[in-house]
């Protein structure tokens, strides 16, 4: 499950990484079910024995810092976009 649930800690960075490239090509990006997916990690995550979430606290720190990077870069966009 582990192995599992690190691809799709991965999968999520992409996807974080790909709307955060869009939004520095004054792209819209569609981010509809990126909340559910990383309430469901964090909930999994919750739930795996403490040795096992110690092994993914680095891949959850790299997606928390993306998200939070993607998160300005999302304000920044609607700043943008207000002032038109």
């Amino acid at each position: 499950m582990t192995v599992d649930l690190e691809r799709h800690i991965e999968h999520l960075i992409s996807c974080v990484d790909e709307a955060h490239i869009a939004l520095k090509n004054n792209t819209v990006v569609d981010l509809g079910t990126l909340e559910n997916d990383v309430n469901a990690v964090c909930d999994l995550v919750s739930h795996l024995p403490p040795e096992r979430a110690r092994a993914l606290q680095p891949l959850m720190a790299d997606l928390i810092a993306r998200l939070d990077v993607l998160a300005e870069d999302l304000q920044n966009f609607k700043a943008r976009y207000k002032d038109q």
